[in-house]
């Protein structure tokens, strides 16, 4: 699978709420994979190569302020654009995720506008729904 399919990761250990997002990007017209963990999305990311990664903070196994930085370090995802979503939402929570490499971060609930409102802002131009 290659970014030409505007595919979007999703990345969250809440089951239910990572169905949701995917949904609305699908209905958005996106192409969506889904991992549960860190370590399921880095598994992932060795066979596909998304155009974007929302991903939340707070997950079981790798955190996602520590998985942000672990791909920020491998030339393949320097420039990835990552969205850090997080129910969270101190400035000092907002600082820490941009500081580790986050493109944007996304104070959890959000609607559904302010979700594509935040993907336009990060994907290059001609890199939105088919």
């Amino acid at each position: 699978m290659d970014s030409g399919n505007k595919c979007i990761l999703v990345i969250d250990d809440e089951k239910p709420f990572c169905e949701v997002v995917a949904e609305i990007l699908i209905n958005f017209g996106f192409c969506v994979e889904k991992a549960f963990n860190a370590t399921q999305a880095l598994a992932l990311l060795e066979t596909i190569d998304p155009a974007l990664i929302i991903l939340d903070i707070m997950m079981p196994d790798i955190d996602g302020l520590t998985l942000v930085r672990k791909l920020r370090l491998e030339t393949r995802f320097a420039n990835l654009p990552i969205i850090v979503s997080s129910a969270k939402f101190l400035e000092e929570d907002r600082s820490a995720a941009i500081n580790a490499g986050a493109s944007m971060y996304l104070t959890k609930p959000f609607s559904a506008q302010e979700l594509r409102a935040s993907i336009m802002d990060v994907l290059p131009d001609g890199m939105g729904p088919t």
